[in-house]
């Protein structure tokens, strides 16, 4: 899913509260509410991204719009390595 391949973009994901928290959280309630999954496993990655991005200072924004606003960073080489990736296949 995107979402997956968003959480690479997430600046400094290791030392962001802001990510850490948005991660504990989406557990939490995966885990806790109701006594039932909210979502599919496969969907916590989705979950976990919006939930990071509606907690910016300009929240609900598209996913390109973060890039703009450095909420998330599009200079990662995970990045990168897909751009190299799609050009082999596309461009070659």
């Amino acid at each position: 899913m995107l979402e997956d391949f968003l959480e690479f973009l997430v600046p400094d994901k290791d030392n962001n509260a802001l990510w850490k928290r948005a991660v504990d959280c989406t557990n939490e309630v995966q885990k806790n509410i109701e006594e039932e999954k909210r979502f599919s496993d496969i969907h916590l990655s989705k979950a976990k991204i919006h939930a990071y991005l509606a907690w910016q200072k300009d929240c609900g924004v598209p996913f390109g719009l973060s890039i703009t606003k450095k909420y998330l960073q599009a200079d990662n080489p995970r990045c990168q390595d897909f751009i190299d990736w799609l050009n082999r296949l596309f461009v070659a």
